[in-house]
């Protein structure tokens, strides 16, 4: 799929990921592209990340995973494929998740990131899954927890039969319940963008509550 017409390609392969895979893989290949500033407009700019449906073992593909260092804001939106989004949140110790979420996200589908959670994008289907999402281009993110940890505090596995699976990381002190969600409509007030700027004046809107559906 050409995904990428005006930014710039960054490929992470097995090698890249191997901080944080559940399975130790011997082959090398690329698991996701993502595609730099491919849109930009007042601050802000648009990725895109291209997720190639090969497995991990029996880890679904996956990209890397991050926090925001200064707890940023972020808008993804599923272009093509279902897409399961992983978030989660620590008070002090980054070792003891205070809360999980998972959001199984198909095309048309917004996901926003909310102020301290981190992310990660797993392709859950056998095709290839294209998100997009706009962010700060002040945005930095964080992977050393995410080494630190050999990966979030969930993996998202394929059972026997094909089905999802959730396996906790032993490499935390504490994890959270992981709870699925469903994304509620964009409110009004944030679709012109304004609050991957300024998130502060946004707060009442920023949380789980306003945002997501609790599904369980």
């Amino acid at each position: 799929m050409k995904f990428c017409l005006r930014g710039r390609v960054e490929s992470k392969k097995v090698s890249h990921l191997r901080p944080v895979l559940h399975d130790s893989l011997a082959q090398d290949f690329v698991v996701y592209d993502v595609c730099r500033g491919e849109e930009e407009k007042d601050g802000i700019r648009k990725d895109l990340t291209l997720i190639y449906p090969q497995m991990l073992g029996r880890e679904f593909p996956k990209t890397f995973g991050h926090y925001h260092k200064n707890k940023e804001t972020e808008l993804y939106e599923v272009l093509e494929g279902e897409v399961l989004f992983l978030c989660q949140k620590y008070d002090d110790n980054p070792l003891e998740i205070k809360e999980a979420y998972f959001i199984q996200a198909i095309k048309g589908d917004k996901v926003v990131i909310l102020p301290g959670f981190s992310m990660v994008s797993i392709n859950i289907t056998k095709s290839e899954a294209l998100i997009a999402n706009w962010v700060s281009n002040k945005i930095e993110n964080q992977y050393d927890f995410f080494i630190q940890t050999h990966g979030s505090g969930y993996y998202v596995l394929k059972g026997k039969n094909g089905e999802i699976q959730f396996e906790k990381n032993d490499n935390y002190k504490q994890i959270a319940k992981l709870i699925k969600i469903k994304p509620k409509t964009l409110p009004r007030e944030l679709k012109n963008l304004d609050f991957l700027l300024h998130p502060e004046e946004y707060k009442e809107f920023l949380i789980i509550e306003k945002l997501y559906e609790k599904l369980n």
